[in-house]
């Protein structure tokens, strides 16, 4: 998790990515580190997703399975879809 100076959200965490997607916050981007492989998901506000963040931690979130899983599968298929571009 890491926080930014323009206050996006980044994480390298596919399954913490998946649930904030699926709650309805907006993936911007997927980005990488210089010279690494390491990917990380980009939100578009750390406000509007630190709460969420807190409950996914602390195992209070509630989401709709398929809607999880469905998510899960879209980020693993744009990781592969990136990787494969490099």
């Amino acid at each position: 998790m890491e926080k930014t100076n323009n206050e996006t959200f980044k994480t390298k965490d596919l399954y913490l990515a998946a649930v904030l997607k699926t709650l309805g916050h907006k993936v911007i981007s997927l980005g990488s580190e210089p010279n690494r492989l390491v990917k990380y998901f980009t939100f578009d506000s750390l406000a509007a997703v630190e709460d969420d963040i807190n409950k996914f931690w602390s195992n209070e979130l509630r989401v709709m399975a398929k809607d999880l899983y469905d998510n899960i599968k879209a980020l693993k298929d744009w990781l592969r879809a990136v990787n494969t571009e490099t």
